[in-house]
């Protein structure tokens, strides 16, 4: 059984950095950030690996080029290392990490669990194999908030209209996609 009692606060207990997953992203995002060393050093390995210019996606993408889950997951990971090394540089070091699935990828860089150049090969990858799934089975997602899995399950087959309409992410304290 699913426990969906939301998490209490963690309180003053350590600084913990979270790496963002995919639907976060904006076009323009970070940008600004693009001249601290940390961060230019992230998004030249990610361009190094992938053969284009990570850089030039996050300043000057549309937003259905940024949106594109081949493009949102690369300018996603980027971002998210590049910022958890600038601010380690500057000594701010996280007592613990973590990611929320696409954000997991990151987290485990800053963690020294994986190498960058590791991580963009597989964020490549990862981001190829769902562009594709999503190309094969257009749709599209939509979060509800404040509802439980039995609430949206009984939605969902309602709304359904003989399409496949399902709660895909279960991701807590009330919050089901």
């Amino acid at each position: 059984m699913l426990d969906e009692t939301p998490l209490a606060p963690l309180g003053p207990a350590g600084l913990v950095f979270m790496a963002s997953g995919q639907g976060s992203q904006k076009p323009g995002m970070g940008a600004d950030m693009l001249d601290i060393p940390e961060v230019a050093s992230v998004f030249a390995c990610a361009s190094d690996v992938l053969g284009r210019d990570v850089a030039a996606l996050v300043r000057d993408a549309s937003p259905e080029e940024l949106n594109d889950t081949r493009n949102a997951q690369i300018a996603i990971a980027a971002l998210s290392v590049g910022m958890g090394r600038a601010l380690e540089a500057r000594g701010i070091v996280p007592d613990a990490l973590l990611g929320f699935s696409l954000g997991q990828v990151s987290a485990m860089v800053l963690g020294g669990m994986l190498v960058e150049e590791d991580a963009f090969a597989l964020i490549a990858e990862r981001s190829r194999l769902m562009g594709e799934a999503a190309d094969a089975n257009p749709g599209v997602m939509s979060a509800l908030l404040k509802i439980t899995l039995p609430e949206a399950e009984a939605l969902c087959a309602q709304c359904a209209e003989g399409e496949v309409l399902v709660p895909a992410n279960l991701n807590g304290g009330g919050q089901i996609v």
